[in-house]
């Protein structure tokens, strides 16, 4: 869910807050719990473009579990113009953060481990998109 925006070093970034409602653990993935992978959607006309960054160096991304109930605040870059989505992979499997470094530093690049992902997307958004404010402020 969109918590609202803070600037970070001068760029705009999104505050989401990241929970599991389901009764089973699930794993995101990420540089760290609040910099998870995440795909971002912008519409164009009356379609959605989706983009994947290509600049996420796999080798030290890293599992980030939360477990039922639980929840984290994410922080991301947002475009400042038009109307976007964004969306964070995660896996249900239980051995999802068990696989050992070098088996997960290469399933990135496998289209089958993609296609396994599920992924949360959260409600389209403005740069005037009213802030819930339900996740807190970073650290300054």
């Amino acid at each position: 869910m969109f918590s609202h925006f803070e600037k970070l070093g001068g760029s705009d970034i999104g505050v989401f807050q990241i929970s599991n409602t389901g009764k089973d653990p699930v794993t995101f993935y990420g540089y760290s719990p609040t910099a998870l992978v995440n795909v971002l959607a912008r519409e164009l006309g009356s379609n959605w473009h989706y983009y994947r960054f290509t600049n996420t160096d796999y080798s030290l991304v890293r599992p980030v579990p939360l477990a039922p109930g639980d929840e984290m605040p994410v922080n991301i870059g947002v475009p400042t113009s038009g109307r976007w989505m964004v969306g964070f992979e995660y896996s249900s499997s239980p051995v999802a953060g068990e696989l050992p470094r070098f088996v997960w530093r290469y399933l990135p690049q496998v289209g089958l481990f993609r296609r396994q992902l599920s992924i949360a997307w959260s409600d389209p958004l403005t740069a005037s998109s009213k802030p819930t404010s339900i996740a807190v402020p970073l650290p300054k």
